[in-house]
């Protein structure tokens, strides 16, 4: 994030390939839902974590609601996300805020790994 190519001035994919707009938030959906269900840490951490809301006479209809649940406020969380970046789009198409985003990101997994080396 730090070492980000100066060229790169953040255009977005739709530009390059020609998609029109709605082909291009369809991608976007699919390959956000792909990489959120295929992802292992969020699967170990519902394992981890579910588990606590049920005892041992829970029906599988409990069990169906909490997983309803679950995955309603990730779609709900992960909406608020996708309509807060929307809103705030052309700030984050500006080279000078997109720069200055990577730097404020790398500063903080920078000081992140300070703090594991130095207390550990």
């Amino acid at each position: 994030m730090l070492a980000a190519r100066a060229s790169d001035d953040g255009a977005l994919a739709d530009a390059a390939t020609g998609q029109s707009e709605g082909g291009v938030r369809w991608a976007a959906f699919r390959q956000g839902l792909v990489t959120n269900v295929l992802n292992p840490k969020s699967i170990v951490f519902l394992v981890a974590l579910l588990p606590q809301f049920l005892t041992d006479r829970s029906t599988w209809a409990d069990k169906s609601v909490l997983g309803a649940v679950t995955v309603l406020m990730v779609f709900v969380w992960f909406c608020a996300v996708s309509l807060a970046v929307g809103a705030f789009q052309r700030v984050f198409r500006r080279p000078g805020a997109r720069r200055a985003l990577n730097i404020a990101t790398g500063l903080v997994l920078i000081a992140l790994a300070l703090v594991i080396v130095l207390t550990g």
